[in-house]
């Protein structure tokens, strides 16, 4: 198995995104499990990103995390630092958050009593511990004062504490979700732990610990801790989340308790309940609530009839078999052409084919409502495309509905591949306006702009194929390079080929965008292989270590550094092959020019890390990466 995980036929089908997919996987395994993640970093093909880090981190996998860094020049972000919360340990969120600090003693962690020193939004941090259900981490961030919901530039203090209150629900919805389902005689991390523990203690946050990592805390236990701070409007708002997310004895146990600090009956009437309740006690709950909580002048008409709660409801797999029914037994029926278009709409975003056949083919002849111009409503449009689903497009295109160019490339911008797929393939879907020679141009340009943003993407061959003969697109081969595999690109090669064109050569900025920007290391090895572009010149990647930054302003040339490294690697095994003749004096050579091409790369590191903040992760790396390149001799002479 092993043999077939890491062999190169393998890996030269996947694309940029399956391989950076298996680096997660392969990260979040248990930290027994390290050589598997070496194995697919030597085998990848591609730079090694914050996400990989994220993933090790959410197991509490320090080990992988100081091996990217180190070894791999992966930077530490604001997601490796959520990651860290996540997983409940203090020691490990201090090590993530001091990313562009200097690293302190390299075996040790720092002082567990230290307070966290980081760039990310403190309360993404408590809403990151929250959905981990790490209480004592909470607890901790609070004392340290990292998360402080009295600082000036916190955002809105109500905001702040909804933004708590539904992390907390969504973790209780999760860890209930996993009890469940977990097998008879085990028992979930994130379940419950039965007796009274979930209310034991549970008026803080918890106990200051070491940090470090340990169970979760059950879902009652971190629903209870949150609600404990809510107060005032919160408090309303948030029994609204609770309306709207959990079982009632849940609903139940909070309602009066949470009126008590300030919210109103009417508030949560007001507030997305009855058909459009999650969970499979809908009916009940909003029968409670009616019966025990709510005044005159509330029903299951007020509660259940408009717009909003007809689109939440369609987005719910039950909604024909059981919601619509049981909304007819309380006299509650879509009636208007706004609750028919938001059902639509609501069904067409979330995927729900039969919803929307039932919407389209008896709500619409009920109301004596055109369900072509339903159909073609533009919110139900927009609804389809931003789920992406091809099949609820099928389902538009019987009612009358043409899609657009402009559709099309909505679809591609968004990652719908497989609905860029129906799209492309299918007869008449797709209309072309404007005189035939405009609109042969403007569909030119259109399917070779969706050519280029799904090969981005990673799709197969068979949909650049439809894309390139089907619609006129043409070859967009470093769109193919960026997010593809080998064999896509080899595909996009051939085909420039068997048209006469030999492939364009790429400039060396291209290269580096691939290399570097996207980090499909194994495709710009190909092209510079292929011969399309030739390898960087030193210069040229000194002055990227100088430069190149990401979008949030953080050095981030140490992938396409570590890419170069490798390829010259490879081309002087290739060139001392020729001979033993002059060995001697060739390694000396070679190993004079290896050295002043590390005193540069070293150099470029310092000046950026001088002209601007940041760059000092990426000038330690690049000097380990000079110490561990060191010619043996000279490492020994040092010492």
């Amino acid at each position: 198995m092993a043999q077939h995980w890491m062999g190169p036929q393998l890996w030269r089908g996947l694309n940029l995104r399956q391989r950076r997919q298996m680096l997660c996987t392969a990260a979040s395994l248990a930290p027994h499990h390290h050589g598997a993640l070496r194995g697919v970093l030597a085998a990848c093909g591609c730079t090694v990103t914050p996400p990989v880090m994220a993933a090790a981190a959410a197991v509490g996998n320090w080990d992988a995390c100081k091996l990217l860094a180190a070894q791999y020049g992966c930077p530490r972000d604001a997601g490796v630092c959520r990651a860290a919360a996540a997983s409940g340990s203090y020691a490990g969120l201090q090590w993530a958050s001091r990313g562009e600090q200097e690293e302190e003693a390299e075996e040790g962690w720092a002082d567990p009593h230290d307070s966290v020193s980081t760039s990310s939004e403190p309360l993404a941090l408590m809403l990151a511990a929250c959905r981990g259900g790490r209480l004592e981490l909470m607890a901790e961030l609070e004392e340290t004062r990292a998360y402080d919901p009295a600082c000036e530039d916190m955002d809105d203090n109500i905001n702040d504490q909804l933004r708590l209150l539904h992390a907390a629900v969504d973790y209780y919805c999760i860890s209930e979700s996993r009890a469940a389902t977990a097998p008879r005689g085990c028992s979930s991390s994130t379940g419950r732990r039965g007796g009274s523990g979930s209310r034991s203690g549970s008026s803080s946050l918890g106990r200051r610990g070491q940090g470090q990592q340990g169970a979760a805390a059950t879902g009652e236990e971190v629903l209870e801790a949150v609600m404990d701070r809510l107060g005032g409007e919160p408090a309303a708002m948030g029994l609204i989340h609770l309306v709207s997310r959990c079982p009632l004895p849940v609903l139940q146990r909070f309602y009066d308790r949470v009126l008590g600090l300030g919210g109103h009956d009417d508030d949560v009437g007001a507030g997305r309940d009855g058909g459009g309740a999650g969970g499979d006690d809908w009916e009940a709950k909003t029968e409670w609530m009616l019966r025990e909580k709510l005044g005159k002048g509330w029903g299951w008409d007020t509660v259940a009839d408009a717009p909003s709660r007809w689109r939440a409801a369609a987005e719910r797999p039950d909604f024909v078999t059981a919601r619509l029914p049981r909304l007819a037994a309380h006299g509650v029926v879509i009636n208007t052409r706004e609750g028919a278009v938001a059902a639509a709409s609501g069904a067409a975003e979330a995927g729900r084919v039969e919803a929307l056949q039932h919407v389209l083919g008896e709500v619409c002849p009920r109301l004596e409502l055109p369900a072509a111009e339903v159909a073609a409503e533009a919110e139900v449009l927009e609804a389809a495309l931003e789920g992406g689903s091809a099949a609820v497009c099928v389902v538009l295109q019987e009612h009358g509905v043409a899609f657009s160019l402009c559709d099309v490339r909505s679809a591609a911008g968004l990652g719908h591949v497989e609905l860029v797929r129906w799209l492309a393939s299918t007869p008449g879907a797709v209309r072309v306006a404007g005189a035939a020679g405009a609109g042969d141009t403007e569909a030119r340009e259109a399917w070779c702009w969706v050519f280029s943003r799904v090969a981005e993407a990673g799709c197969d061959v068979p949909l650049l194929r439809v894309l390139h003969e089907r619609c006129g697109a043409a070859v967009d081969l470093v769109a193919v390079a960026a997010g593809g595999s080998v064999e896509q690109l080899e595909w996009a090669a051939a085909v420039l080929r068997a048209s006469g064109r030999e492939p364009m050569a790429l400039s060396v900025d291209e290269l580096w965008r691939v290399a570097n920007a996207w980090g499909n290391t194994t495709t710009a090895d190909w092209l510079v292989t292929a011969g399309l572009v030739p390898l960087p010149a030193l210069e040229y990647i000194c002055g990227r270590i100088r430069e190149e930054r990401d979008n949030s302003g953080t050095a981030s040339a140490a992938g396409g550094v570590a890419w170069w490294l490798n390829a010259m690697k490879r081309s002087e095994v290739a060139a001392s092959a020729g001979g033993a003749a002059g060995a001697a004096a060739a390694r000396g050579a070679a190993d004079a020019a290896r050295a002043a091409m590390w005193r540069q790369l070293v150099g470029a590191a310092q000046q950026r890390t001088a002209a601007a903040a940041g760059g000092r992760e990426q000038l330690r790396w690049l000097q380990q990466m000079q110490r561990d390149a060191a010619p043996v001799a000279a490492r020994g002479r040092r010492h």
